[in-house]
């Protein structure tokens, strides 16, 4: 893509790095339900490599899905989510477990296999 900065840009400053980073949650619905009483986000099955920045936020969650994906980690980002109940993360390709998760006072099911 071809980028113009506005004019009124001094010459000395048109030596501009630009950074493209694409938004994994792009095309994710990242809005929250409630299920079974908890306030639950399901992204499984949605061939992600990782888990978008913005399910850290959501500190409300109670249960996680990310089943099914393709992902190979956790980011210690998960430990933001202190209202965690449970945690689906089986059918990815996990070795490790972060160091956030034990964080996660409130987490009672927690399912990682293959």
């Amino acid at each position: 893509k071809d980028f113009q900065l506005h004019p009124s840009v001094p010459p000395s400053r048109k030596r501009v790095k630009i950074i493209w980073r694409s938004n994994m949650a792009a095309g994710l619905n990242l809005q929250p339900q409630t299920v079974d009483g908890l306030l639950t986000l399901d992204l499984s099955k949605q061939g992600l490599t990782s888990i978008p920045e913005e399910v850290f936020d959501i500190t409300k969650l109670e249960y996680l899905d990310v089943s099914n994906n393709k992902l190979t980690s956790i980011p210690e980002a998960i430990g933001r989510l202190q209202k965690l109940h449970r945690l689906d993360a089986y059918g990815n390709k996990l070795s490790t477990l972060p160091n956030g998760v034990d964080k996660l006072q409130k987490l009672t099911h927690l399912y990682i296999y293959d």
